[in-house]
């Protein structure tokens, strides 16, 4: 299987893995519930968008029509469904993270489809998403089998310390010492969110390495006004001072 790391800010919905459908199994199943970086999370297997859409309602999850045909192609797939929604309890504090989650696939892909009602109305915020995906080389994405995905890759190359950077991500041994780091920056609005993005080798080999920044940085030191204007009635005595032991007689 091909490590692969998607780095993304929260999500509503994350797929983590397939399951196959499994006899007899309740319409959704609730593999797991825990609290992560200021989120509510329930791992969920359904083998219905209906009533896992129902289920989100009843718990607190944010739901709607669009929703529930946009869950559909996942449980069709018997995809395992993470749900996110921020923690209960002190509503004055509100404090959440970024989640990074792992997992290995054969087809690397990224949850790319939106509810249709994202794609409709006036015009959308603007948004900028950045995927990196680390793989033995330079990667490219697709939207669905064809489309193309028009973003804009800012860096492609190997990094000899991907496997620092990763330690705790992946099982280690998972990199070789020659794992490419591509950097993609998304600012579609309204995104073609129709289909998930998937992976594959790029074309294009070559490495992509931005120009170095340069940061000019001022440092400014505040001085009282008392002890500039006694600086400066110093400098003027002083040079009144040498005025006059030039002008004396020897």
């Amino acid at each position: 299987m091909l490590p692969v790391l998607l780095a993304l800010l929260p999500f509503y919905i994350f797929l983590r893995s397939s399951a196959p459908p499994i006899a007899g199994r309740p319409p959704v199943e609730v593999l797991e519930e825990r609290r992560v970086a200021g989120y509510d999370a329930a791992v969920l297997a359904a083998d219905d968008a209906t009533a896992l859409s129902a289920w989100l309602a009843e718990h607190g999850y944010a739901q709607r029509p669009d929703l529930t045909e946009w869950l559909q192609p996942y449980v069709d797939a018997h995809h395992v469904i993470t749900a996110f929604k921020i923690a209960g309890g002190d509503t004055r504090r509100v404090g959440t993270a970024p989640v990074r989650m792992s997992f290995a696939t054969e087809r690397p892909f990224f949850p790319y489809r939106e509810p249709a009602d994202q794609r409709r109305g006036g015009p959308a915020p603007e948004r900028r998403l950045v995927v990196h995906v680390v793989a033995p080389q330079r990667m490219q994405g697709r939207i669905g089998e064809s489309l193309p995905w028009k973003a804009t890759v800012v860096y492609a190359s190997p990094r000899s310390d991907l496997g620092t950077l990763l330690e705790g991500a992946l099982p280690k041994g998972a990199l070789p010492a020659s794992a490419w780091l591509t950097t993609v920056v998304d600012s579609a609005t309204p995104r073609p969110g129709t289909d998930d993005l998937f992976f594959s080798p790029s074309a294009q080999q070559d490495r992509l390495v931005p120009d170095p920044l340069e940061v000019e940085i001022r440092t400014s030191i505040p001085l009282p006004v008392d002890l500039l204007l006694g600086l400066a009635g110093f400098g003027f005595w002083m040079r009144r001072r040498s005025r006059r032991r030039r002008g004396s007689p020897a």
